[in-house]
């Protein structure tokens, strides 16, 4: 009875030494390969595409410019008339008989009341500024008429007949063209055509032949602005003797453009 009582003991000592072996061994194993993965380093491999060659497109660049003279067919002029009176009723009565003779004195030159438009018409106190202070001496009315002008060989006289009807205001007549959509389309047109004779030029001289446009651009337009006249007063008194001659002149309209073309 008691060996039996002896022999499981040791058993119990011989199994906890087995387990704890068996742990060391294990614990040992889970720290190498901690270790290796720790100090391994990682490896990406890259996929490289297949390369492709693409033919890229012979193309070519110009510029090309267009310009067109252009003699003005109209003339703008603004005519008004004022009246200073003591009262804004008189003041505008006053300055309206101006006004209808002078409209009327333009009629006379074939004038259409088409071309005839009100641009300004104003009517407020007027001062006297002297001795140091503002005092209100009246009221005056001013009115101004657009006249377009489409004789440009009656501009003179139509100035003229305005002042003797009484115009006091006459501002700058100026010259330029009512259609000026048609002379910048023109430009354009031989811009065009010079862009495409200058890359036909190159193309050829390298040995190529000229393929289709692939863009045009629009880099510059110049279109004048009306061409404004110098007038004398004492001309357009009424009282000279020799109606003025005013020149209309010429001016030009130009415009560039960028294009690009293949190359066959």
């Amino acid at each position: 009875m008691e060996e039996k009582t002896n022999i499981k003991p040791k058993k119990r000592v011989f199994a906890t030494v087995i387990i704890i072996f068996l742990l060391s061994v294990i614990g040992a194993a889970l720290v190498t390969v901690s270790a290796m993965l720790i100090l391994k380093p990682f490896r990406i491999e890259l996929i490289q595409p297949d390369i492709v060659e693409v033919e890229k497109e012979k193309k070519v660049s110009v510029s090309g410019e267009g310009k067109i003279k252009i003699t003005p067919d109209i003339a703008t002029v603004t005519i008004g008339a004022y009246t200073i009176a003591e009262t804004t009723e008189k003041s505008q009565d006053e300055n309206s008989a101006k006004i209808n003779k002078i409209v009327e004195a333009l009629k006379n030159q074939n004038i259409k009341d088409e071309d005839l438009q009100t641009t300004n018409y104003q009517i407020g106190p007027e001062y006297d500024y002297s001795e140091g202070r503002s005092k209100v001496i009246g009221y005056r009315t001013d009115q101004n008429i657009n006249v377009i002008i489409r004789d440009l060989q009656n501009v003179g006289r139509v100035l003229t007949k305005a002042a003797e009807a009484g115009a006091n205001n006459i501002q700058g007549v100026g010259f330029t063209v009512e259609n000026m959509e048609k002379f910048k389309k023109d430009a354009l047109d031989l811009a065009y055509q010079n862009a495409q004779e200058r890359a036909v030029a190159l193309v050829t001289a390298s040995g190529s032949e000229l393929g289709e446009v692939i863009s045009i651009t629009e880099s510059e337009v110049n279109i004048p602005g009306p061409f404004y006249a110098a007038m004398d007063k004492a001309e357009l008194s009424g009282e000279a003797e020799i109606i003025p001659e005013i020149p209309s002149g010429q001016e030009e309209v130009s415009v560039k453009i960028d294009a690009v073309y293949k190359i066959k």
